[in-house]
């Protein structure tokens, strides 16, 4: 699945919703065409992030739904070899929602150990993770800071001064999110972000890649966060390590909880992520179904992360 020489954005895009469905391929043409599809840096690197909370809550665990920023980043450095991959772990934005700071760095530490890890499973070269605490105190930093007081919500302009500071300081021009199928215009998600970033630097040219929202087995509205989960989700989502098979799991959710269609969705989530691992990584696992792809990439995953030397496994 490889692209010609210097391929434009329209191709890289189309390559990336040939190679898997879990996209929001409207928001990203639309974006592709606002950057000019001819006008596309493929040495550029890319970046996104991987938030620890949500307004009310710190994150109760990673959801499985992670894999879908790490396998498209994977697709994307696959063809584009040159590129670095910065995750940014936002633990400085948590602390605005006033959550304790050691409770912070607890999780803080257990997303990076897993993140690592995910990274390793999948065999991603250049991967780098950044907490926003190790560059908030940057003084170049804080100066992009300082030309966004015209933003009075203090979470907008953080949210665009790190995509600003890696565009300006690590050279990337990629950078992907995820939307919901059900915003509106006062959704607060990332293309909101990344409108009020092209507003207030319209010259940079930066390109945004979104993917469609995370699951959870429900009645309730299944679309969520891909990458945090609420404490309240935790029997309803599948996180990484956990030790109960993926079949198994969905199985024992009653119909009260989550219709069989609603299950049927769910189970048709997972199906496009192992399709996305099994183009990567053809026959991983020996196993026959995609439950078992799913189950063997978590288990690695799961071992990688209490290893104490696995960061040694980056490539």
């Amino acid at each position: 699945m490889k692209l010609k020489s210097n391929p434009n954005l329209f191709e890289l895009v189309m390559l990336l919703h040939n190679a898997t469905s879990l996209l929001n391929k409207e928001q990203n043409l639309e974006s592709a065409k606002a950057l000019n599809f001819d006008n596309f840096n493929p040495d550029g690197n890319l970046m996104f992030g991987t938030g620890i909370c949500t307004r009310k809550n710190l994150s109760a665990g990673i959801p499985i739904d992670i894999l879908t920023y790490f396998l498209v980043a994977k697709l994307i450095q696959d063809n584009f070899p040159g590129i670095s991959i910065y995750n940014i772990l936002p633990d400085a934005h948590a602390e605005q929602n006033q959550f304790p700071t050691s409770e912070i760095k607890q999780i803080s530490d257990s997303y990076e150990k897993q993140l690592n890890a995910i990274a390793n499973a999948l065999k991603m070269q250049r991967f780098y993770i950044l907490r926003a605490s190790q560059y908030s105190q940057d003084e170049k930093y804080v100066e992009i800071l300082s030309t966004m007081s015209h933003i009075e919500n203090s979470y907008i302009r953080r949210q665009i001064a790190d995509v600003k500071y890696l565009h300006k300081y690590y050279d990337v021009d990629k950078k992907i999110g995820w939307c919901s199928k059900t915003r509106t215009s006062l959704s607060m998600d990332e293309p909101f972000f990344d409108h009020v970033y092209k507003e207030t630097f319209p010259n940079s040219k930066v390109w945004f890649l979104y993917l469609e929202p995370g699951k959870r087995l429900s009645n309730k509205g299944m679309d969520v966060i891909p990458y945090t989960m609420a404490p309240f989700d935790k029997s309803s989502r599948i996180v990484l390590g956990q030790k109960k098979k993926i079949r198994e799991f969905i199985e024992e959710i009653g119909d009260e909880v989550c219709s069989k269609q609603n299950k049927a969705a769910y189970r048709n989530y997972l199906k496009k992520i192992a399709r996305v691992y099994n183009t990567l990584f053809p026959n991983s696992f020996g196993g026959k179904f995609w439950e078992d792809r799913l189950d063997g990439l978590n288990d690695m995953i799961y071992q990688l992360t209490n290893n104490k030397n696995s960061r040694s496994f980056i490539f």
